[in-house]
């Protein structure tokens, strides 16, 4: 039996992203650094939580944006380092809890892994681990399809149309000998969890690993799920299991006039 873990989106640097103790905000500072410091040693804590639980699996997969990259769009306000190497280095130091025997990395969003670099083949080397802007894994005969990026769907009635459309796009490609022909698909991006399947075949989009952003409490926008998802194969027989964690600092507080 093989287990292999799949998690995303940690955007490791940014101050709401995936934080190692050495990095995180010191409890010192004024109330607001506080509330972001607090808010970094519950989602490690959270983390290890589930680290503690799972155990250490065969393989562990980073489906992309393991950093969070420059902050150009809002000018580094919410960084903790500008330093993309600094951050790779936190992203590495994430994923290597794990002591996983084989890591693997896809690649993301070129905002945040580099423009014009791809920074995220930092964290690969640090881990020995294999890099891709797709990869495609067999584990045990079931062949799964990784990538990182997957349309965000504002509506959630129909959140599940992109994942269906993956498993068709799959069979165009096997067709013309292009791709191997995927039993489970694997996406992230979006920062929400959600699974589609039909007859011998599953989708899944993940949670992420970074809680709420301040642009993403201002502005109007999809539910945000933290956790991560990891399977258990033997032989073509898999289970597969999600954990998505309520971390409470992430919860908006309640303003009470008396």
């Amino acid at each position: 039996m093989k287990r292999i873990l799949f998690l995303a989106d940690t955007h490791c640097g940014h101050r709401s992203g995936l934080t190692p103790p050495d990095y995180q905000y010191s409890m010192s500072g004024d109330q607001i650094r506080r509330a972001w410091a607090k808010l970094q040693r519950d989602g490690w804590k959270a983390y290890m939580g589930l680290r503690e639980e799972i155990g250490s699996p065969d393989i562990v997969v980073g489906v992309g944006d393991l950093i969070e990259g420059d902050g150009d769009k809002n000018n580094g306000t919410e960084l903790i380092t500008t330093d993309r190497l600094e951050q790779a280095r936190m992203a590495s130091q994430a994923l290597k809890v794990w002591d996983a025997k084989t890591y693997i990395i896809v690649r993301g969003t070129p905002s945040h892994a580099g423009q014009c670099e791809d920074f995220e083949d930092v964290i690969a080397a640090r881990l020995n681990g294999q890099i891709r802007d797709r990869a495609y894994i067999k584990v045990e005969g079931i062949v799964f399809d990784v990538c990182h990026h997957l349309s965000v769907i504002k509506d959630l009635k129909t959140r599940a149309t992109p994942l269906s459309r993956e498993k068709i796009e799959n069979l165009l490609r096997w067709e013309r000998a292009e791709a191997p022909k995927a039993d489970i698909f694997i996406r992230a991006h979006t920062h929400m969890y959600c699974n589609v399947g039909g007859h011998n075949w599953e989708a899944f989009s993940l949670p992420a690993l970074q809680m709420e952003t301040k642009y993403g409490v201002k502005r109007a926008r999809n539910i945000c799920d933290w956790g991560l998802l990891f399977f258990d194969i033997d032989q073509r027989r898999y289970t597969w299991q999600k954990r998505i964690c309520q971390v409470k600092t992430q919860t908006e507080p309640m303003i009470v006039i008396s």
